[in-house]
């Protein structure tokens, strides 16, 4: 997986980037929150469950 996806980012890293208020903006918060779905239809091919569930969310 780290071989493929240049910047990891899961909802358990996003939580705890909440807690700590390191987020300064919205903004920031949407981009981690888009990069888990982008990363997760990089890595699993097109068409696949997992692909289809990040492209509709």
């Amino acid at each position: 997986y780290f071989d493929e996806i240049e910047h990891p980012m899961d909802f358990g890293t996003i939580a705890a980037n909440l807690t700590a208020g390191d987020y300064e903006t919205m903004e920031e918060f949407r981009k981690d929150i888009e990069l888990v779905f982008s990363n997760c239809k990089k890595f699993n091919p097109l068409g696949t469950a997992l692909w289809v569930y990040a492209d509709v969310v």
